[in-house]
């Protein structure tokens, strides 16, 4: 049995149903735009879950 590679698509944040931002993991989180606040939200919990700074 051959593994399946995993499928990572790029983030795509909408508003209005319009494509507001997209491109790679990193990109959009590099800006400071809505995917950036989603993104930094979801991380503060992962490090308030590890004893990170926040």
């Amino acid at each position: 049995m051959k593994p399946v590679p995993a499928l990572v698509h790029p983030p795509v944040v909408f508003d209005g149903g319009r494509v507001r931002e997209t491109g790679t993991l990193r990109g959009p989180a590099d800006l400071d735009g809505a995917y950036a606040a989603v993104f930094t939200l979801h991380a503060f919990g992962y490090r308030a879950e590890t004893g990170g700074a926040a």
